[in-house]
């Protein structure tokens, strides 16, 4: 089956073999990019045999075919097999010229033995022979190193397709499976890389044997070794290496996997903390959780640093290790070889240098990468032999969805019965029911009674397994939790369906967004994954886009949980019950006052129908009454639809976030643009070497280098040496000719026998691996220290910085410092630095080395190297860009596989699938045309680069003619065989200075934030109050004014009240309103205008310890570190086990703990969710009893449904907390009732103060109008307990 996909043809598939085989096809990258911005639109399209879905086509052919011959064999069919005749003849055509440029590369030292064979006698060639053997020699360097680029760049192009392919049919097949089969196979898209990083070294599978057969030939029938001796040496490198690199390998595994389970725990913890910082910072906790994660990244650091070291082992080896292959062979032609001739020394000497990366490097990295690519296609295969969603049910009779039905819409569920997958218990059972056209059906009971099952039952997304269901009509789902997908506003909401400018508008109108998209710079069409959307913003958008599709039939699952009531009451009046009138709808909520306005009402419990009636025939049911919170007991204003809150959580998670991100001086923002143009220079990398050492261990570390350089050409010189005198030896020679001044020989007056002389080549190579130990290690401890100085102090600064950093930058771009940069300044930049540094020092070697046996040269060399670094500096910026653009349109691959996951269920009810998929190709498509650019562009410069060294390697190889009377064969042989490597050792320097620079701005990106805006001081010894301040606990507020900053709304607005000392007062207002910022102002969290006492002394003049540590606090969004329990309670250690105890018995958690394993040391979990939301607020509430401060602020959670718990805090608080001042901050009427004094607040003004009976008294009051809005049974026991409390005060 072939693709019959059309694409423009792009450049590559134009191109003449020329073209392709230098590159210059994307020369015009660079010559657009040195005048202008590279973007998108500047990318050719993708080869049409790349392309995705002529990829996955391919693939998917040959895998049902392999499914259907499995089945026939009665076998288990292999992706494996499929993958193979897919793909693997592409291989075979570009592989012929592996072959051939691996063969000219073993054609080098036969040609250089020629060469030197030149010098070797005193009888004067003719020119001519000595320029075509400088010309034969000059092409075998030429050859392969132009052959090489093609090579490499078609083999990575054949694993990006294998890549691209399954990624693909992985997407596909998600697209299939239900959401628990997902879930648990939500990475094995990341096995696809695999394919990607075994494609340059995958044909070395087979070129390594082949070198290393060829390599046995030359040496046994050119140098004249014995088969024995020549099989004993290659014997002796591979018994020694391939063990040692398997062990190697291994071991940096182990510390590497280590090092990754220690960080994902520290992320983990760091994730927890900067998402409750507004906590920390109240509660004083930054010493305590610094400790901590002091104390993780010591064992981090030391799993990295061994991980790091195993990996440099391989690096010595794959440097140093051709040395002891030529020792070996050298040793034995010196004492073995009946015809003696100087050249043939070289044979070996370059021989053995050019096998090192094929056999030491590329050969042991492909069988590694083989077998995880082997697991890799195990996994993926698995994967793919899972029952698609559609096959789960036993009787696919038992659903019937007839969306093109003539008749009216209509669902008839009939005695239903549902198992979510790998349960045996039933989630629905016994469910019967009928809904006609127009109906809407309200689903209400406690959590995990079935209402979201009935929903999926609905949509076929959990296996029915008693009963049927038929639906007649199309169907919109909108989920409990908002789907955004890629793309923009517009596509989010159209979904697919065409655009109709007046449905449009009418719909972002009925769900509130119209404001919020008005305020965008580029309205409906600006990207979502550019903008940093609120949660209600997103359900919004969700709704809109159900709307929008005018379905018969709307299954609404809770859609107003992240909305508040004023604007969810607007938009189910406007929405739901007005512009969706007509419509069959079926809608679960935690909201009874919507329930009054519906048809009929289904109450579930325990996946069984409990009752089905109206209203009236409902309410007085325990399992509707216990459905619901009163959370609709919150202030409401039906004039207002801006839902700006006033918490540093949300109030910058809309369209406030935004402006502040457009001031630079307010937060620092993760923008690939602005990191694009920053430029690394000397000073970045001074900085970083200064913050992991001395000036006395880098100078130490530099001579080191130096010395491991110094060592390394010694022994090169020492062989030039040991040649000659054997030369001498054995053509009798005196001893005065062979004790003769010879030109660059540190060594022309020593003379050694064989054995002394291979001891001291051993000895010298000995040293050299040992110098280059002692300084990788040396290296690694101060690049890690480096980043252990860098992580303390960008955390310390992160920690202390005010709250607003947090309020206007992403959590996920704080984190990514603190983890993908982190990474790299561990993981990847100390060994592409040190491998750098490697290469260059080697290559100024031989240059330098050069330049002294030829002077003349400098004239040759300076030009030719100034025109390497005028490409690389005019390349630049274009290659950055390229880069860049690689980068950008990875993440959205990346995005729709996330958001395909998890909004699997919104995508098969909106019958998007084949939209998604194309969309995908898309994606993956765009991905590829920089991906191809920016593989290419590399090759293009590579290829220029050999260009200009091979002008210089000709201009040595002719030198060494010219002045050969003054030069001894050995030195000509070393120079020379050195010289051969100066293409492939350049291009390595000049690309491994890139790869430096890009990964060095990961700590460009670190220390960016050493400069963050921190907070007023931690202590002031100017106005430290007594210890024993407050006493009493009397609050002040004085004109107090309050915003987060300069350019942020003001969230207090002119508040001023006085607090007497054990007053409990309860604060009540709308979201939004500016509740939370009464306690952020007490808190000192952003810095208050006006004045604030506490026992007459001004908070704004002291330190903040001394001032956060005064006050308790039970937040709202109470998160416990995922450490012990011991360390929540008592951060600093202060208490004994007794006072522990007491306080956890009097918020009646005891009994709780003593049952844990662990007790007191029991781990609480991540965020601490082996606790519930009441739980962890009743965690801090037994902190604040053992701190026994005058002042307490309690939050009520942001959601939760626990009375108990909520009762519980309550009484606590009345028997524990009677002499302190106490605020609740709430938007529950029942938690404030029994208050001294009930304080409203309504858009950042104090609109009422007084008891709860008085304000209840007053007509207009507004809380005696939010008293109204709650049922009658909870009305009267509120106002009977603001009656008995009034009786109780007079």
């Amino acid at each position: 089956m072939e693709c019959n996909l059309t694409l423009k043809p792009s450049r590559l598939e134009k191109a003449n073999a020329l073209l392709k085989i230098t590159f210059g096809w994307c020369l015009h990258l660079f010559l657009t990019g040195s005048n202008e911005t590279l973007t998108q639109d500047h990318l050719d399209n993708v080869p049409s045999d790349v392309s995705s879905e002529c990829l996955v086509h391919e693939l998917e052919s040959e895998w049902d075919n392999e499914q259907e011959k499995a089945k026939d064999r009665g076998t288990r069919p292999s992706l494996r097999r499929s993958i193979f005749h897919a793909f693997f003849p592409q291989l075979l055509w570009f592989n012929v010229l592996g072959v051939f440029m691996e063969m000219v590369t073993l054609c080098q030292p036969i040609l250089f033995s020629m060469f030197v064979y030149l010098f070797e006698h005193g009888e004067t060639p003719t020119a001519g022979t000595s320029l075509l053997h400088l010309a034969f020699l000059a092409t075998s360097i030429m050859v392969p190193d132009v052959i090489r680029e093609p090579f490499v760049f078609y083999n990575r192009l054949f694993g990006r397709k294998i890549q691209v392919a399954c990624r693909s049919l992985i997407y596909k097949k998600i697209l299939k499976l239900s959401n628990s089969t997902i879930l648990k196979n939500s990475a094995l898209v990341d096995e696809t890389e695999k394919f990607n990083k075994i494609s340059t070294v995958f044909p070395y599978l087979w070129l390594a044997p082949i070198n290393c057969i060829v390599s046995i030939f030359i040496l046994i029938y050119y140098v004249g070794l014995s088969w024995g001796y020549t099989l004993l040496g290659f014997g002796i490198v591979l018994i020694i290496f391939l063990p040692l690199q398997t062990l190697q390998r291994k071991m940096h595994i182990i510390y590497r996997e280590r090092a990754a389970r220690i960080r994902k725990y520290r992320l983990s913890i760091l994730s927890e903390a900067f998402t409750s910082m507004r906590v920390i910072k109240m509660s004083v906790l930054e010493r305590s959780f610094s400790e901590i994660i002091k104390k993780i990244r010591e064992s981090e650091l030391s799993a990295v640093l061994l991980s790091a070291i195993f990996k440099f082992i391989a690096m010595v080896i794959t440097f140093f290790g051709h040395r002891l292959l030529e020792v070996v062979h050298l040793t034995i032609y010196f004492v073995t070889a009946e015809r003696y001739m100087i050249s043939h020394v070289f044979v070996i000497f370059s021989l053995s240098y050019i096998i090192r990366p094929t056999v030491l490097e590329y050969f042991p990295k492909a069988i590694y990468l083989y077998n995880e690519c082997i697991l890799g296609c195990d996994k993926i295969e698995e994967f793919m032999l899972l029952d698609d969603k559609e096959h789960l049910s036993e009787d696919s009779t038992r659903y019937s969805y007839s969306k093109e039905s003539k008749e009216e819409p209509r669902i008839v569920v009939n005695e239903l019965g549902c198992k979510w997958e790998n349960s045996d218990d039933f989630a629905l059972e016994n469910v019967a029911i009928d809904i006609c056209s127009g109906d809407i059906l309200g689903v209400v009971g406690a959590s995990g009674s079935g209402k979201t099952a009935f929903l999926m039952a609905l949509l076929q997304e959990i296996p029915i397994i008693t009963g049927n269901i038929k639906i007649q009509g199309t169907i919109a789902y909108v989920s409990q939790k908002p789907s955004i997908f890629p793309g923009t506003i517009r596509q989010n909401i159209l979904f697919g369906k065409q655009y109709d400018e007046c449905r449009y508008f009418k719909v972002i109108e009925t769900v509130l967004l119209t404001k919020f998209i008005n305020s965008l710079p580029e309205k409906d069409l600006s990207m979502t994954s550019k903008l940093r959307l609120a949660i209600d913003q997103e359900a919004k958008i969700n709704l809109a886009r159900a709307l929008y599709k005018d379905a018969d039939i709307y299954l609404l699952d809770d859609p107003f949980t992240y909305m508040d009531s004023t604007t969810s009451r607007y938009i189910f009046e406007n929405g739901i019950m007005g512009y969706l009138k007509k419509k069959t709808r079926i809608m679960t909520t935690s909201r009874p006052s919507f329930m009054r306005e519906v048809d009929r009402i289904l109450v579930l419990k325990q996946g069984k129908v409990e009752i089905i009636g109206g209203y009236y025939d409902v309410r007085i049911i325990q399992s509707f009454i216990s459905s619901f919170s009163d959370i609709d007991t919150v202030y409401s204003n039906a004039e207002s639809e801006e839902e700006a809150d006033s918490t540093p959580h949300v109030k910058y998670s809309g369209m406030a976030n935004i402006q502040i991100d457009a001031n630079e001086n307010t937060s620092l923002i993760d923008s690939k643009s602005v990191e694009s143009e920053q430029k690394i220079n000397n000073k970045h990398y001074a900085d970083y070497f200064c913050a992991g050492s001395n000036n006395y261990g880098l100078t130490v570390l530099v001579i080191c280098i130096l010395i491991t350089q110094v060592m390394y050409f010694m022994a090169d010189f020492w062989i030039a040496h040991w040649a000659n005198l054997e030369q001498c030896y054995r053509h009798h020679f005196n001893d005065t000719t062979c004790n003769e001044f010879r030109f660059l020989d540190p060594f022309d007056y020593v003379e050694l026998n064989n054995a002394d002389s291979t001891l001291v080549f051993i000895i010298f190579i000995g040293a050299c691996s040992f110098t280059t130990i002692l300084y990788g290690v040396l290296f690694f401890l101060i690049t890690l220290n480096a980043c252990k100085r860098l992580h303390e102090t960008v955390f310390n600064q992160v920690i202390q910085t005010a709250m607003l950093f947090f309020n206007s930058t992403p959590l996920d771009c704080i984190l990514r410092r603190f983890n993908e940069d982190m990474r790299t300044m561990e993981d990847e930049l100390p060994t592409t630095m040190l491998g750098s540094i490697q290469v260059m020092v080697l290559t100024c070697g031989i240059v330098v080395v050069n330049m002294i046996m030829s002077w003349y040269l400098l004239f040759i060399a300076v030009p030719l190297f100034a025109l390497i670094l005028y490409v690389r500096n005019k390349t630049a910026k274009p290659r950055i860009e390229i880069q860049n653009l690689e980068e950008m349109l990875k993440l959205p691959v990346d995005e729709h596989v996330d958001k395909a996951i998890r909004g699997l269920t919104t995508i098969r009810s909106h019958q998007a699938r084949d939209a998604f998929l194309e969309s995908f190709y898309d994606a993956q498509d765009s991905l590829n045309e920089a991906w191809i650019a920016n593989q290419a562009s590399q090759r293009l410069l590579s290829v220029s680069y050999y260009c200009i060294v091979q002008v210089f390697i000709v201009c040595i190889l002719f030198a060494s003619l010219i002045g050969k009377s003054g030069l001894s064969v050995g030195l000509v042989g070393i120079v020379v065989g050195r010289v051969l490597l100066l293409s492939q050792l350049i291009q390595k320097s000049v690309f491994g200075i890139n790869d430096t620079e890009k990964l060095m701005k990961s700590v460009i990106r670190v220390t960016d934030y050493t400069h963050l805006f921190p907070e007023a001081p931690r202590f002031n010894k100017y106005t430290k109050p007594p210890a024993s301040w407050p006493e009493e606990g009397n609050i002040t507020f004085s004109n107090v004014f309050l915003s987060y900053s300069a350019e942020s709304p003001i969230v207090l607005k002119n508040m001023s009240f006085n607090i007497e000392h054990r007053e409990k007062i309860g604060v009540l207002g709308r979201r939004g309103a500016g509740k939370s910022s009464i306690a952020t102002a007490l808190f000192r969290l952003a810095e208050p205008t006006g004045n604030i006492l506490i026992d007459g002394v001004s908070i704004s003049a002291l330190g903040l310890y001394n001032l956060r540590k005064k006050i308790s606090i039970v937040p709202k969004d109470p998160v416990l570190f995922s450490t012990s329990l011991r360390v929540n309670i008592d951060p600093f250690g202060e208490y004994n086990d007794f006072a522990l105890w007491e306080a956890l018995k009097r918020v009646r958690l005891d009994w709780f703990v003593r049952e844990c394993m662990g007790k007191l040391d029991m781990t609480v979990g991540d965020g601490g969710n082996q606790f519930s939301v009441g739980q962890r607020q009743l965690i801090y509430l037994a902190r604040a009893i053992l701190r026994r401060n005058k002042i307490l602020i309690v939050e009520e959670p942001i959601k939760s449904d626990d009375q108990i718990i909520t009762s519980l805090i309550q009484t606590t608080i009345r028997s524990h907390f009677k002499y302190c001042t106490v605020f609740t901050i709430t938007n529950r009427l029942n938690n404030i009732m029994d208050s001294d004094r009930v304080m409203v607040i309504d858009d950042g003004e104090l609109v009422e103060f007084d008891t709860a009976y008085t304000l209840l008294q007053n007509r207009s009051s507004l809380v005696r109008k939010l008293l109204k809005e709650s049922n009658t049974f909870e009305r009267k026991r509120l106002l009977g307990i603001a009656t008995a409390f009034h009786a109780e005060r007079r």
